[in-house]
């Protein structure tokens, strides 16, 4: 069977390039290839040194094993290189959690709270008990005071989107520094 050029052209080359590259991101010992939508030598040569890599036979053809143990490393790398996907919880529209209020999300909240009293001074800490009780009523104010908001004890989506930000930025990946 004859394989037209253009087989070699274009997207599906392309992933195997990107795949290619990040999983040498993770191991170094493929060339460092720039996906480029071309099956030239560059991406033959990978492809032949992947192969070798992985106990495939070493032909430069990224033929259907190939293809296989090459996706699922990539799925290990990505997961391994990229960031975690963030927690988004659903408040609905002009939803609001009132003090006294149970709430499920409000485990999660409390728990982000609790985190920044330990890293803003004077921040009152939260329990965790998902009842907007008097301490998280108390640490909610005193986030939304210190960001020139209403400093009501109303937990909105506003409210939320400040919580992720100031998280984000104070407790980064989570390791104290």
């Amino acid at each position: 069977m004859v394989v037209p050029e253009s087989f070699y052209l274009g997207k599906p080359v392309r992933s195997l390039q990107t795949m290619l590259r990040m999983i040498d991101t993770d191991n170094g010992n493929l060339s460092n290839i720039i996906p480029d939508g071309t099956y030239g030598q560059q991406t033959k040569n990978a492809v032949r040194n992947y192969q070798r890599a992985v106990g495939l036979p070493a032909t430069g053809v990224a033929n259907f094993a190939t293809w296989q143990q090459l996706t699922r490393q990539y799925q290990q790398s990505r997961t391994d290189q990229m960031q975690a996907a963030p927690l988004l919880i659903v408040l609905q529209p002009n939803q609001r959690i009132l003090p006294g209020e149970q709430n499920q999300h409000l485990f999660l909240i409390q728990s982000m709270l609790r985190v920044l009293s330990g890293l803003l001074v004077n921040m009152p800490a939260a329990n965790i008990t998902g009842v907007h009780d008097l301490p998280s009523q108390q640490a909610v104010s005193f986030l939304k005071s210190m960001s020139e908001m209403d400093a009501n004890p109303v937990i909105d989506k506003t409210f939320y989107e400040l919580l992720n930000r100031v998280y984000r930025a104070m407790a980064g990946d989570g390791n104290y520094r």
